[in-house]
Parts: structure tokens; C-alpha cells; sequence
């Protein structure tokens, strides 16, 4: 009787090991798809701004989204370090990076959470491989048709 008790254990101990590693793939795969949509995002409204001259518009938008020092002085936003206001400006060459674009992705993303068919309607035609438009619930595009050029 007690081997089958120990036995019981030995196996309840294995399945919550496989839960809890199961719980944790599942949390990053979820956070790789919404880093992702925010990259996808934050490229296509990074590339329009700037192609119709209003970037900054843009920083103003993100003006009041973006709080944490670090990732304001990556737009050239106003930083409060103590008592003091930094300000360095960023001109539209300067690349954001990465992080930049995330952060831009980020802001629409919550901008448009209410209206998220809009947003998709939006960026559908910047979304050219498949697996990226199923993140979007986007049909996927046979390999002979011909993609809509950014």
C-alpha cells in the first residue's frame, strides 16, 4: 500500500511539473505574438508618419503615453531627472530602434483597443507574411498574388 501511495505522489508531482511548465509556454508564446503584433503595428504607423512629414505629431501623441525616463529620451521626449527637465530633440533620421517601434505599436494598440477592426483594416496590406496576418485573425495570402507594396 504504500509503494502505491508513493507511487501516486511520484506521479502527481510529475503532472503538476508538466502543468506548470505547460502554463509557462503558453504565457510565452502569448507574449512573443503581442511583442510581435506591437513590432507590426508600431512599424506601419512609424513608416506613415514619417512618410507624410508628421512625426511630430507622432511624439506629441506620445507624449502623454510614454512615462518611464528611459523610453521618453529614446523619443527625445522630456525627461525628469530631480528638480531638472531634459529635453533633447529627435529628428526624424534618428533611428528609434526596436524598442522604439514597440513602444509605437504599444500606443496604438491601446488607442485603437476599442475599435481593434479598424486597426487591422488599417495595417492589412503592410502584413505580407502569413503567419504575421494570422496573428491578426488576417486571411492568408496565396504565394501568386501579388503583395501590396508600403
Amino acid at each position: 500500500m504504500k509503494k502505491s501511495i508513493e507511487s501516486l505522489k511520484s506521479r502527481e508531482a510529475q503532472l503538476k511539473a508538466r502543468i506548470v511548465n505547460a502554463e509557462n509556454k503558453a504565457r510565452h508564446t502569448k507574449s512573443r505574438k503581442d511583442t510581435r503584433k506591437k513590432v507590426l503595428v508600431g512599424t506601419y504607423f512609424r513608416r506613415e508618419y514619417l512618410h507624410n512629414g508628421e512625426w511630430m505629431c507622432l511624439m506629441n501623441m506620445l507624449d502623454s503615453f510614454l512615462t518611464r525616463p528611459y523610453d521618453r529620451a529614446l523619443f527625445g521626449l522630456p525627461v525628469a531627472v530631480g528638480d531638472q527637465i531634459i529635453e533633447k530633440q529627435l529628428s526624424e533620421e534618428e533611428s528609434i530602434g526596436l524598442r522604439g517601434t514597440i513602444l509605437i505599436g504599444a500606443y496604438f494598440l491601446d488607442q485603437y483597443k476599442c475599435d481593434l477592426e479598424t486597426l487591422v483594416k488599417r495595417v492589412a496590406p503592410f502584413i505580407k507574411r502569413n503567419v504575421d496576418r494570422e496573428l491578426f485573425g488576417l486571411p492568408t495570402i496565396d504565394s501568386d498574388v501579388e503583395l501590396l507594396p508600403f
